[in-house]
């Protein structure tokens, strides 16, 4: 519309200018045409008019007469003359009157139309001023964007040459900008040998194809970031080009993170090995592909003393050597660490001689003398070894053969490998027989306790019980020994502990509650590292209303070994309790000694072995009479277990042993036997 205006306005003036430099020109020569009309005529009628008039009256008299009438008709003429020029001239002039006043109707409207025109250009140039502001103000909304986001903004051409990065890129990069600049896409960028630009422009240009991609870049101090690219292929609007545009996120340190998820998940932190989670997938692919497997599981033997002795950093700093030496020495075998001081060592071969060859290698690398911070460790191994496809065609199969390998080599001995053979399932099922014993001797309450009373060996008078368990089933392939043992492997001990424990509060109560006599108790490994075990046994002092000082709690080296901080923990609350505790089974373990300095017992019992040979020609004997003097120094009592003849307690008698307990003295018997011994 504004351009029309323009076009008519413009138009108009070329009008109005072309009338203006015609019609008012001739008026302004019209003057000069009149007088020049006017002189020539008068001239001619002077010239002329007296030789016609001369030459019409001959009469002097009559040519003086004609004079004046000619004079008169001059006037006349002149006037007519002078009218009709005139009146030309102001038809002329009204013309152009008339003309200038309807241009001048038409200047005011034009006029008019201007102020309109002017107002409204004033108005659309106000508002183009406000759209300009904005389109600055978005211009630099858009600059602030590109230049402050926290995003990575690179733009390049489909030739791969940078044209533009944003200030973050350069943050994130050091370089310059003037560097960036011109440099192509495939320097600034790392991508795997064989990436073709092309293809990946024309994914790009593809709206259907994802065009997210993770590439890392390269930064000034020659490291590199992990990037997540999202590409878009943009038109310039001025131009016509189009240029990809690439937004990019620092996953680096989420990469960082993901590789240490990783590590955590499929890795083991100590060693750096493998773990039972990249075992299990590799095995399962190994088997899906029928490689034949040969299985090592490898366990120390009492490796836990050597973390109770030297503590745990000693532990693991040897597990961390122990685990470089064995990837280097077995460089074609595959190594992880199960658990704690258990590895699987696997081997892509069933050759047995092969197999018997590594076992040979394993022991031989194990027992040699490892310095560990300038201690010297020598330490063993035992190994169930297993095969595929022989001995099993799936994971969970082989697995558990390897288990079942492993716990007859530990049955065996310590530095004993067994191979896997059939047979070991008809231990497993027994091992299945027995535990359903258990759970239907506990439900049939099948179970006692019978007491073998313990001794005052100077005064020979009874001064306590240990309450041992029995059971009336009419089983008779399994034996009590046997069903405990199997109890400790499936945890149902910790159940029969607290049978035990309520069975021999509630007799303590019936009848020991008014006596000094003191009723020992054995506590499980399992229940000693039960962090309910505590608050079970507050519950049945405030049920039966026993003196805590007649009960004293039997454990055993071993049990002490499963995890020596929460059993000194628990051992500590049964003390502030008032309970005794008793070391069972002293000295079968080389880290006596240790559980002596740290644990508040009350009294020691000397193991049977001891007893056996204390009156035997050698050492035994020294070594009771410095066990009975170490344990009196300490402030501790001391037991004889496995008394079997009369001479074995006059010797313990005379080295100073307080008590004693054994055939010789008395067997285990019934509550109804132990009661009428007393009386």
């Amino acid at each position: 519309m504004d351009k029309q205006k323009n076009e008519e306005r413009q138009k108009f003036i070329e009008k109005y200018n072309y009338k203006l430099d015609n019609q008012p020109q001739n008026l302004r020569n019209n003057p000069w045409k009149t007088i020049l009309i006017y002189i020539l005529f008068g001239f001619s009628w002077i010239l002329f008019s007296d030789k016609i008039l001369g030459v019409l009256v001959p009469d002097p008299d009559q040519f003086a007469s004609f004079q004046t009438y000619k004079g008169w008709f001059y006037v006349l003429l002149t006037s007519v003359l002078l009218y009709l020029i005139i009146r030309m001239d102001n038809r002329t002039v009204y013309s152009l009157t008339k003309s200038i006043s309807q241009k001048n109707q038409e200047l005011i409207g034009f006029s008019e139309e201007m102020i309109a025109i002017e107002e409204e250009l004033k108005d659309n140039l106000e508002a183009l001023n406000l759209s300009m502001k904005a389109v600055e103000a978005h211009q630099k909304y858009i600059e602030d964007i590109f230049n402050y986001a926290n995003t990575i903004i690179l733009i390049w051409t489909q030739e791969g040459i940078v044209l533009d990065v944003n200030q973050y890129f350069l943050e994130l990069t050091h370089f310059e900008k003037k560097d960036v600049i011109g440099m192509k896409w495939l320097d600034l960028v790392n991508v795997d040998i064989g990436f073709k630009l092309g293809n990946h422009v024309n994914s790009i240009k593809n709206p259907s194809k994802k065009s997210n991609s993770e590439f890392a870049i390269n930064t000034k101090e020659q490291g590199e970031k992990i990037i997540l690219w999202s590409d878009k292929m943009l038109k310039d609007p001025v131009s016509g080009k189009e240029y990809i545009v690439s937004f990019g996120i620092d996953i680096t340190t989420e990469k960082e993170r993901e590789r240490e998820i990783h590590e955590l998940a499929f890795s083991d932190k100590l060693t750096g090995l493998k773990n039972r989670t990249v075992f299990e997938q590799e095995m399962t692919n190994w088997i899906d592909k029928k490689q034949p497997l040969t299985i090592f599981y490898i366990d120390f033997d009492n490796f836990k003393n050597l973390n109770e002795v030297l503590g745990h950093a000693y532990g693991d700093e040897f597990l961390k050597s122990y685990a470089m030496t064995i990837t280097d020495k077995f460089s074609s075998a595959h190594v992880y660490r199960w658990s704690g001081d258990e590895f699987v060592f696997v081997q892509e071969s069933d050759d047995e001689k092969y197999a018997i060859d590594i076992v040979d290698q394993l022991m031989k690398v194990t027992r040699q003398k490892w310095t560990i911070s300038d201690i010297e460790y020598y330490p063993a191994i035992s190994v169930g070894v297993t095969q595929y496809p022989k001995d099993g065609d799936d994971f969970s199969e082989l697995l558990k053969n390897a288990e079942m390998a492993l716990y007859k080599a530990k049955e065996a001995g310590k530095q004993q490998c067994k191979f896997y053979e059939h047979s070991f399932q008809s231990d497993v099922q027994k091992l299945i027989k027995v535990e359903s014993i258990i759970n239907k001797t506990l439900q049939a309450k099948e179970f006692e306790l019978h007491y073998q009373p313990v001794f005052d060996l100077k005064l020979r008078d009874i001064s306590g019980f240990e309450a041992l368990l029995r059971w009336k089933s009419s089983e008779q392939t399994v034996s009590t020994g046997e069903l405990i043992s199997v109890a400790e492997k499936t945890g149902q001990i910790i159940d029969i502990d607290r049978w035990v424990i309520d069975e021999a509060f509630r007799f303590l109560k019936a009848n020991l509650a008014h006596t000094s006599l003191v009723l020992a108790v054995n506590l499980s490994a399992k229940s000693l590292m039960s962090t309910k075990l505590v608050s079970y046994i507050e519950g049945l002092i405030e049920t039966y209303k026993i003196m805590p000082s007649q009960i004293e709690f039997e454990v055993t080296e071993h049990s002490l070994i499963e995890n020596f901080d929460l059993s000194l923990k628990v051992i500590n609350e049964l003390k502030e309790l008032g309970f005794k505790i008793a070391l069972d089974d002293f000295g079968t373990q080389f880290s006596s000694l240790n559980y002596l300095s740290k644990i508040p017992f009350n009294s020691l019992k000397i193991d049977k072995s001891y007893i056996d040979r204390v009156n035997l020609p050698g050492k035994d004997q020294v070594i009771v009479e410095q066990i009975i003097h170490l344990a009196s120094k300490l402030g501790l009592k001391t037991v004889a277990e496995g008394i079997e003849e009369e001479n074995q307690a006059i010797t313990l008698e005379s080295l100073g042993c307080n008590s004693g307990q054994g055939y010789h003295l008395a067997r285990p018997m019934s509550a109804e036997m132990a009661l009428k011994l007393l009386d």
